[in-house]
């Protein structure tokens, strides 16, 4: 597996326990046990956003500048997680402690879906196309 495929999934892995562990406060309806772990989750997607928009974007886009289809295919991706970004932006700045657990429950679900969605996107079909373009790109520098 490519080096930062790598380390993008093992972010998921990390993201997904902090998902587990706030879902879990928010069923037990234990609203101080959510903060923590909200901040926790917020500082971690920055962190991931980031090196998708620094490292991996860049690198899929040159990679498949040579065929219109992944073009589309990555600006598409793109464009979509510009998009669930600034609502997972939005999302944080509305659920500050204390945590109102009436409002937060509905949000947090429809939050996780979108969330959960995504990585099984980019996992099942986004990451697997870059580590393709990267083989074949290695492939013909040799």
């Amino acid at each position: 597996m490519n080096k930062l495929v790598e380390t993008l999934e093992t972010q998921h892995r990390a993201l997904e326990r902090l998902v587990a562990e706030i879902a879990s406060a928010a069923d037990a309806g234990k609203p101080d046990a959510i903060s923590e772990p909200l901040a926790k989750l917020e500082r971690m997607l920055a962190q991931h956003f980031n090196l998708e928009q620094t490292q991996f974007y860049p690198t899929l886009r040159r990679l498949s500048a040579k065929n219109a289809a992944l073009t589309t295919v990555a600006q598409a991706f793109a464009t979509n997680m510009q998009t669930i970004g600034d609502g997972l932006l939005a999302f944080f700045k509305r659920h500050r402690a204390p945590i109102d657990l009436a409002a937060f429950a509905p949000d947090w679900k429809r939050t996780v879906d979108i969330l959960q969605r995504r990585l099984v996107d980019e996992e099942q079909t986004l990451h697997p196309l870059f580590e393709r373009l990267v083989a074949n790109d290695s492939q013909t520098t040799r």
